[in-house]
């Protein structure tokens, strides 16, 4: 999860100083508001990035489940954002950590991790079979090259291949995100102050 604190420092407003101080409630929702939009705006990206950009989404499952939240303390004075897998479905949290940061999987109840191959998965790439199912289902299994095969008499099916460990690379589809709209949200916070300049000044 990537976490916004913004802090609206009116002090800083040298320009109308006074008129913003006591319009000061305008000023919080303009902050508000700069902040929601960047965060829906990160949302898209980090969708997008899910879909195809940098990583490959199968059951759609990891994209919906990034979202965001905007919240103020001290009285609007300091604007909160959470942005991530705040409503994870299933173990998308763990699954969207691990490729976000990289990292290395080893297994823990077993001697080697299995990766189902496509004759193990279903058309949305959801796993339709274990390996501790394969003698129940095809009769018989056994070991070749790494790879785990299920047989039905003379058929040979190939259904997951094995692995010691598994290295996952840093992809970054959330903070990328972050990122690329973090240059604009300032900018943004003052041009909708600025829209109200004529209020501040009269």
């Amino acid at each position: 999860m990537a976490q916004f604190r913004a802090t609206i420092d009116v002090q800083g407003l040298r320009a109308f100083k006074k008129k913003a101080l006591k319009n000061l409630a305008a000023v919080k929702r303009h902050g508000f508001d700069a902040v929601t939009a960047a965060m829906r705006k990160a949302q898209e990206i980090a969708r997008d990035n899910v879909d195809g950009k940098v990583l490959n989404s199968r059951s759609g499952d990891l994209r919906d489940s990034i979202t965001y939240t905007v919240d103020t303390e001290d009285r609007g004075q300091i604007i909160d954002a959470e942005f991530g897998f705040l409503d994870p479905v299933g173990s998308v949290d763990l699954y969207g950590a691990i490729h976000e940061f990289g990292g290395i999987i080893k297994p823990v109840d077993a001697e080697v991790l299995t990766v189902p191959l496509d004759n193990a998965m279903d058309s949305e790439g959801n796993k339709i079979i274990e390996p501790t199912e394969i003698k129940d289902v095809y009769g018989a299994s056994f070991w070749r090259n790494d790879i785990l095969f299920g047989r039905d008499g003379d058929e040979i099916t190939p259904l997951f291949y094995a692995f010691d460990q598994i290295e996952v690379p840093e992809k970054r589809f959330l903070r990328d995100a972050i990122d690329e709209i973090e240059p604009d949200l300032l900018e943004d916070f003052v041009k909708r102050v600025l829209k109200d300049f004529r209020n501040f000044t009269k």
